[in-house]
């Protein structure tokens, strides 16, 4: 008899373009609060927060294709993604950017812990 392995679930991959999607709008919104801070300086503090915010949020949304491949990789650097967008996003009190950042969160966890099960099940599989 032989042993079904599973694979990684979806979740991970939904969670990331979710929450990468919705980031893309509060990166609107972040530039524009940095905008009324701003106002009449130009010390390029609009662009750093809709440009940073917008990469992010870019390259969540890109990470999240990877959890297929590469789940603990991809797992890692969206986390790091997650940690850098709570903080720019907390700064301009975006909370549709912090809703974003939790939703992905969630996914950078999901997605770590399926490497660990997809092993666990390998090992089984073997040792059969």
């Amino acid at each position: 008899m032989m042993a079904k392995v599973r694979g990684t679930s979806n979740a991970p991959l939904v969670l990331g373009i979710v929450g990468g999607v919705l980031g893309l709008p509060a990166a609107i919104c972040s530039g524009v609060c940095a905008a009324a801070v701003d106002m009449g300086e130009d010390s390029g503090l609009t662009e750093f927060y809709l440009y940073g915010t917008a990469i992010i949020s870019i390259a969540l949304i890109v990470l999240a294709c990877f959890t297929k491949k590469s789940p603990m990789l991809a797992g890692i650097l969206m986390l790091l993604c997650t940690a850098c967008g709570v903080i720019l996003f907390a700064v301009t009190m975006n909370l549709l950017g912090i809703i974003a950042m939790v939703v992905t969160l969630i996914g950078g966890i999901l997605s770590r812990s399926e490497e660990h099960t997809s092993e666990l099940h390998s090992q089984q599989v073997i040792s059969y």
